[in-house]
């Protein structure tokens, strides 16, 4: 009887190690890089929450990596790993990086996966989530997973102190940047480095510039990126409407202010009166700010129209994966509702590219703000669009940021800069042909 019991179990466990191992093969194992999850665990949890759910039922495994450092670091891991011959199977991509990954054909044509999937509807995304990230054929690339803006926060404080009423919370009849130069000039009080008030300040970098450029009816490259054209009559008198408000007027921070305290810590402080930035700062404002109210302008016009940038950050499947459809299944949950509501809980990623995740939950997108300034960042998509970054963009960005600190330093003119940076950027894109 107990020779009879010992073969009985023998068979059970040889019956439930060959299942064990059979279920174990036929599991994929995917592998993902990330990056830009602050301590990572965002994205662990909803990696967590796939593979626990929709990834057991389809025999996904998906194990995932959060890349310290910053987003030059994690690209050069990336691009070490697809060189090789080992890449993983699904990356975080930022839109600075979308002109070197196409030329090299790093990424998977997402376009034949989507049409391929009939469970798939693009129309529950907004379009940028997949327009940001389209070459000039059409084909798709990369999946969005949240839109970012720009647009002007302002201290409601400072205003009210000055008598002046904010304009109007509508993109098509709001304010110009003369009028916004003005204002700027009004709420700038004192003269003492250590306690003064400041009217305007915006990010002396290329991108962060684009939708003044455009404004002014210059660029930052010419329409096939191949050509830096911040030399045009429309970008040098944007840079030059600049200079006029940081050294004529003295409406914004001198460089000996913000490169000891970043202008957006000058906001928090109540020592900036306007701020043109991105809706990632909308978290740090309102936990930081305490003693006074705020609120969110759209971008002024200039004299060819009104602009913003939008930035789409993205999942994408390098070409040289061995398991496309398996990652193509996690980037669309990546995507998708139970994912983008995720992120909206952390605050993560700025307009959830899933249009009823969005709109179910408008109220808590942008607290503490009104819904009349929630709708400011909800419509500035109308007047967005990615800036148009080139091939060798970290080396372009370097170079031109370095130019643009020698005019805030009054070394340069914006003639000489803008024709400085034209020269030496249009020379390293060709390096990259």
């Amino acid at each position: 009887m107990f020779k009879r019991l010992l073969l009985l179990y023998l068979i059970l466990g040889l019956l439930i190690f060959g299942s064990a191992q059979l279920g174990a093969q036929d599991m994929v194992e995917l592998d993902m890089l990330g990056f830009g999850c602050r301590d990572g665990s965002p994205c662990e949890e909803i990696i967590d929450q796939f593979n626990m759910g929709p990834g057991a039922e389809m025999g996904i495994q998906v194990n995932y990596e959060t890349v310290p450092g910053s987003w030059q670091e994690y690209t050069q891991k990336v691009v070490s790993q697809i060189a090789a011959g080992n890449p993983p199977d699904i990356i975080n991509m930022s839109p600075l990086q979308k002109p070197d990954y196409l030329a090299n054909e790093f990424l998977t044509n997402l376009t034949p996966l989507m049409e391929a999937d009939e469970s798939f509807d693009a129309s529950q995304w907004y379009p940028p989530t997949f327009g940001a990230w389209m070459d000039d054929a059409g084909d798709v690339f990369g999946f969005g997973h949240g839109i970012y803006t720009e647009a002007v926060f302002y201290n409601k404080a400072i205003f009210a102190d000055a008598g002046i009423e904010a304009p109007s919370l509508e993109w098509d009849n709001s304010w110009t940047w003369e009028e916004l130069a003005d204002v700027a000039l009004q709420l700038t009080v004192g003269d003492d480095p250590a306690t003064q008030q400041w009217g305007f300040y915006w990010q002396f970098e290329p991108g962060w510039l684009f939708p003044i450029f455009r404004a002014f009816g210059g660029d930052i490259a010419n329409a096939d990126r191949s050509v830096i054209t911040l030399d045009s009559e429309g970008s040098v008198a944007a840079l030059d409407f600049l200079n006029d408000l940081m050294w004529v007027n003295g409406a914004a921070p001198p460089p000996s202010v913000t490169s000891a305290t970043s202008a957006g810590n000058l906001f928090i402080q109540g020592r900036l009166g306007m701020f043109l930035d991105g809706s990632w700062w909308l978290g740090g404002f309102q936990s930081g700010i305490e003693d006074f109210e705020w609120g969110v302008l759209p971008v002024p016009t200039g004299p060819n129209g009104t602009f913003t940038g939008y930035w789409v950050d993205a999942w994408g499947i390098p070409a040289n994966s061995s398991h496309q459809q398996e990652a193509w299944e996690v980037i669309k949950y990546l995507s998708g509702e139970e994912a983008s509501s995720h992120y909206l809980n952390y605050g993560m990623f700025g307009i959830p590219g899933f249009r009823a995740v969005t709109e179910s939950r408008t109220d808590e997108l942008f607290t503490p703000l009104s819904a009349e300034e929630t709708a400011v960042w909800l419509n500035s998509t109308d007047y967005g669009a990615t800036p148009p970054y080139t091939r060798n963009w970290n080396e372009v960005w370097d170079m031109t940021t370095g130019v643009l600190q020698r005019l805030q330093l009054q070394e340069l003119t914006p003639e000489e800069a803008g024709q400085e940076i034209s020269e030496r950027g249009t020379a390293l894109i060709a390096q990259a042909q």
